[in-house]
């Protein structure tokens, strides 16, 4: 909040937003071909897509997750960070800025 007032002189507009269910919203499609365009190595796209194309087991049955990534991953923020990147992208053509808070 203080690094935003600080800035308030300078900028006309503060927009806050907040994803909820951020993580579980994410397309795989779009992920895996967006992972496709940053890493070169097919070995580790195919093992990155068998991380998030996952079969969990619930209530004694399996069942594929088709959508999200999973929350406990030490690889899902990497995911969310690789997935939220044209929208960054598109930010900074556009001249806002973006302050993350926890």
């Amino acid at each position: 909040m203080r690094w935003l007032h600080r800035k308030l002189p300078f900028h006309r507009f503060v927009f806050r937003s907040d994803v909820k269910g951020y993580y579980q919203s994410i397309d795989h499609i779009i992920l895996i071909k967006q992972l496709e365009q940053q890493v070169p190595d097919q070995d580790l796209i195919t093992l990155l897509t068998q991380v998030i194309r996952r079969t969990v087991e619930w209530g004694g049955t399996f069942k594929t997750i088709k959508r999200g990534v999973g929350r406990g991953s030490p690889l899902s923020p990497l995911f969310a960070a690789v997935y939220l990147k044209p929208l960054d992208d598109a930010m900074d053509q556009a001249g806002l800025r973006c302050a993350l808070t926890g």
